[in-house]
């Protein structure tokens, strides 16, 4: 129960942090705040996976739908947070 809970809370962290940096940045367009969301992530991971090389197994296709469900939750709460 923990794993669906870390989901959401960092996909409520995302949304809420994202949100404040369009609100504190009136200068700064959408499109390079997003940028930056979506280069972050393979960013901080690259160095990981490349010194790791961690096995890419599915454990529980579930778990794995709701993590995809949060995400396209949370992506659609940001985009609606920035237009408005």
């Amino acid at each position: 129960m923990i794993g669906p809970m870390a989901i959401v809370l960092a996909n409520v962290f995302f949304m809420g942090s994202f949100s404040l940096a369009k609100v504190n940045a009136a200068q700064t367009s959408i499109v390079v705040i997003m940028l930056f969301r979506f280069c972050a992530g393979p960013v901080w991971l690259a160095p990981y996976i490349a010194i790791k090389k961690p096995p890419m197994a599915m454990a529980s296709w579930r778990l794995m739908a709701v993590r995809v469900a949060c995400g396209i939750l949370a992506m659609s709460a940001l985009f609606s947070a920035f237009k408005y």
